[in-house]
């Protein structure tokens, strides 16, 4: 890692674990489970059906300016391009894995106890995560997606990294000096760490817009279990909430839309606001996981 992390360094010093809500967040995330519903809107992809048992669904949705809500947008497994990147759970270590989308020629990446929430680069050669070794150590790291090896960027408690798309930042939640979970965005080769939300508020899974230049993340309140989506430019400034009720945000690559979850199910809306929210899975039960959308907009993992 070059250069130097002295927000996080300040930050480690005072830090004791985050808030209830955050918690609670956090081990719901770990035991989430698939699901065996989904609505006309979608169609189940299996990626990996390994120790963790996980099913990835997936389903095609607005694209070319079309609504959620139109048509049957089922798309095929066999249609669908690229890689995913995913974890997996074996003997009790979770590692992240990358494979096709049907599952095969699955690689293995990472070789710690507890690896999770992977973010790809824009050019698809690496992913960042949160990485935790066999000797107590964390933070976030960095691995080849050809698994030639890892790379540590920080150390100490990093959740949720998000790759900016000009690839050039990483934006993360991270304990704040305040004991508040806090958006923090770094270079993408770790160095220059800094908080960007505002004191005294409790933030979480960040997401970049595709220009780079704004975050969408989500904020607990102190005082109810509510959760909404606020957005902000990338150097915090213009924070205003988007969506009420509402948590996991992702920005769509083309910028035209807004996925998340709500009562967990996917909902999504545009990115202007002027129209309004729509549910788009009905899933039994409803718990939905950490949403990505494919690079061409028209897929949603989960």
């Amino acid at each position: 890692m070059t250069g130097t992390n002295n927000d996080l360094d300040r930050v480690r010093l005072h830090y004791t674990p985050p808030v209830d809500a955050y918690e609670r967040l956090m081990k719901e995330r770990d035991h989430r489970r698939a699901v065996s519903r989904i609505s006309s809107a979608a169609v189940a992809v299996t990626l990996a059906v390994g120790a963790l048992g996980v099913l990835f669904f997936a389903f095609r949705g607005p694209h070319q300016g079309t609504h959620p809500a139109s048509g049957p947008g089922v798309r095929a497994v066999s249609d669908l391009q690229g890689r995913v990147v995913f974890e997996r759970s074996i003997d009790g270590q979770r590692n992240l894995f990358i494979a096709d989308p049907d599952g095969s020629n699955a690689v293995k990446l990472t070789n710690g106890v507890n690896d999770q929430g992977g973010s790809l680069s824009p050019d698809g050669t690496e992913v960042v995560y949160k990485s935790e070794l066999q000797d107590g150590s964390s933070g976030l790291a960095v691995a080849h997606v050809d698994g030639s090896g890892t790379t540590q960027l920080t150390t100490g408690t990093g959740y949720v990294p998000s790759w900016s798309p000009d690839g050039s930042r990483i934006a993360f939640a991270h304990p704040g000096a305040d004991n508040a979970m806090s958006i923090f965005v770094m270079n993408a080769d770790g160095s220059d760490a800094h908080r960007v939300n505002a004191a005294g508020t409790n933030d979480y899974a960040p997401s970049w817009s595709p220009d780079s230049s704004q975050l969408l993340f989500q904020r607990a309140s102190d005082t109810t279990p509510r959760i909404d989506i606020w957005e902000m430019n990338a150097d915090g400034s213009n924070e205003r909430r988007v969506v009420s009720d509402a948590s996991d945000p992702q920005w769509s690559p083309d910028g035209t839309w807004i996925a998340f979850t709500r009562e967990g199910n996917v909902w999504m809306r545009n990115a202007s606001g002027d129209t309004p929210a729509r549910q788009v899975t009905d899933l039994s039960p409803a718990d939905v996981g950490r949403l990505v959308w494919s690079p061409d907009s028209a897929v949603i993992a989960f």
